[in-house]
């Protein structure tokens, strides 16, 4: 099969295979659940959490996120009123970055039955939607 090739920046020539194949790689080390992440917000930059996680949903494994179990102190608010989850019974509250006041994502004040299934509840409660938050892997020392 003959490569289609397209141009690339600065003048160099990418075979479309090499690139998928690299977006490919991107995507699973994106999709790394083992990996801890610094979140921020995407907005103003300021720390939400240091124990990110990259998250598939129970209810609807099309959906990827960021979780944590512990958000900064004074990094997140609730806000509104609490309300049923889009993917299944679950109450959460919408929240948002105290810096700049952008949506982050939501918190979970009630886990329906279905997200508590012990095999795979991770304990995480505060999810972060990834298009409002900025990521980093978290380099221990």
């Amino acid at each position: 099969e003959r490569l289609r090739r397209r141009r690339a920046p600065y003048g160099q020539w990418v075979a479309r295979k090499s690139f998928a194949r690299v977006q490919e790689r991107r995507q699973r080390e994106f999709l790394d659940s083992e990996t801890v992440r610094i979140i921020r917000c995407r907005r103003c930059n300021a720390l939400l959490t240091q124990r990110g996680m990259c998250v598939v949903l129970l209810a609807d494994s099309s959906m990827t996120l960021f979780s944590t179990d512990l958000p900064q102190p004074n990094a997140v608010e609730e806000q509104g009123p609490e309300k049923k989850a889009p993917h299944c019974a679950c109450s959460i509250r919408d929240t948002h970055c105290k810096g700049c006041g952008a949506e982050v994502g939501y918190h979970v004040v009630q886990a329906c039955v279905g997200c508590l299934d012990p095999g795979a509840d991770n304990g995480h409660y505060w999810l972060f939607t990834v298009g409002h938050v900025a990521m980093s892997n978290r380099c221990d020392e």
